[in-house]
């Protein structure tokens, strides 16, 4: 049952508000240590990745309203906490954190091509189309 399709409401998540696997990652580890607050530096040291990287993933979620800025300035100083929108939302990240656990290519499969079909509609947007008198 690894290969099975992600549910609507999953597919749709990960589709709108994942940009990559560490964001997810990134996610999962801020649903799961929940109420703790992180700056940008110590997730980047838990994760093992650059604080760059860890305050663009979490600016990301900050954006679509899944994390929040609770201290600090935009930088250094701040601190973030999981804080999604809705106890709807809250399930559909369990949901996803889940899918990640038991179904983790299908998940994976989501995120990476989901870049691949923006850059195809964006390459598709300058294909040289013939008309009717063009041979």
């Amino acid at each position: 049952m690894s290969g099975a399709p992600l549910s609507p409401d999953v597919e749709r998540f990960i589709r709108q508000n994942l940009d990559s696997i560490e964001q997810l990652e990134m996610l999962v580890l801020l649903r799961l240590q929940q109420p703790r607050r992180w700056k940008a530096s110590e997730l980047a040291l838990e994760m093992r990745t650059t604080e760059g990287s860890a305050a663009t993933r979490l600016r990301g979620l900050v954006q679509r309203g899944i994390v929040r800025e609770v201290s600090g300035t935009s930088g250094a100083d701040a601190t973030y906490e999981y804080a999604p929108a809705d106890e709807a939302m809250d399930a559909t990240i369990g949901a996803v954190a889940t899918a990640y656990v038991t179904r983790r290519y299908v998940v994976i499969e989501a995120i990476v091509g989901n870049p691949k079909d923006k850059i195809q509609l964006f390459a598709d947007a300058f294909r040289l189309r013939k008309g009717k008198g063009d041979d």
